[in-house]
């Protein structure tokens, strides 16, 4: 080999050799080259509270891998606490962490009261029960009614509810909330009807009877 072929050569090398070095990234490191690795330097420190479990990683602290730290981050969590990741700085590198962080309550998780519909007559509530917060799961169920003077089983907003019968000129009422059958319309105590014999006056609730 020249002297031109080795000096081409050595300048190949070098920067080769250069480009190896500074390839090495933040990021994980092997184990078995950080077994004194540092503990102590998270920016800022990640805990391990409420861990049901964890998990050990090596991470590099600089881009030129000559310096290590070790990292303890939760796997599991203990009840009403999930896991959220985070990202802590280790000397010039930033990686992503986990830790335990207390559930809060459901979002989106919220009961109405009882709502009547555009049609006047149908009434609907939705009761709503936080399952899971850390999940944020949430069930919900919707009941409906009749508004009072009307009867039945309605299951929507629009449909299956009905106005309580009339006689003499008056029409009966009922209680929203009781009233399902047509039994439980009645014309109250103290109001009157009139037919062909003459006029009435209640002196009781006096309820439909079909």
């Amino acid at each position: 080999m020249n002297k031109i072929h080795k000096a081409l050569f050595s300048l190949f090398a070098f920067f080769v050799g250069h480009e190896a070095y500074a390839a090495v990234a933040c990021g994980l490191a092997p184990t078995d080259a950080v077994s004194s690795a540092n503990t102590t330097s998270l920016t800022p420190k990640l805990g391990t509270t409420h861990c049901s479990s964890t998990s050990t990683n090596y991470y590099y602290a600089d881009n030129v891998g000559t310096r290590y730290y070790k990292v303890t981050i939760c796997t599991g969590c203990d009840s009403d606490y999930k896991i959220t990741a985070d990202q802590r700085t280790v000397g010039t590198c930033s990686f992503n962490v986990q830790y335990c962080d207390l559930c809060t309550a459901c979002t989106n998780c919220t009961s109405t009261s009882w709502t009547t519909a555009s049609n006047g007559i149908n009434q609907s509530q939705t009761l709503a029960r936080c399952e899971d917060k850390c999940t944020n799961t949430c069930s919900k169920t919707t009941y409906y009614r009749c508004l009072g003077g009307y009867y039945g089983t309605p299951t929507s907003t629009t449909t299956g509810c009905y106005v309580c019968p009339t006689s003499g000129g008056l029409t009966g009422i009922s209680v929203a909330g009781s009233n399902s059958r047509v039994e439980n319309c009645y014309f109250p105590s103290g109001r009157s009807v009139t037919d062909s014999t003459g006029t009435y006056q209640f002196t009781s609730n006096c309820f439909y009877d079909s």
